[in-house]
């Protein structure tokens, strides 16, 4: 996985959030490699709701074009299956 630039990771994060007034900029997903990590990660993810877990799986999903054959699971589904 290559590393990406700072405007790359702000252009292409998932999730930005404000505290304290910075910027945070999380689960960017420039290409599948990362949005492979961006789903092996997830559990390991502190003080991300429910919706946002979903919002990253179906980025993720659909960066990686999945569901398809070899990956037949709902976004739903996968977020069940991997729950903490």
């Amino acid at each position: 996985m290559a590393l990406i630039t700072r405007e790359k990771r702000k252009a292409t994060a998932s999730i930005r959030e404000k505290q304290d007034g910075t910027k945070r900029y999380r689960f960017p997903m420039p290409d599948a490699a990362h949005a492979r990590n961006a789903l092996a990660r997830l559990n390991q993810a502190k003080g991300l709701s429910s919706d946002e877990r979903e919002k990253i799986v179906q980025r993720a999903f659909r960066i990686l074009g999945w569901p398809d054959k070899e990956h037949p699971e709902s976004v739903s589904d996968w977020l069940k299956a991997h729950a903490r």
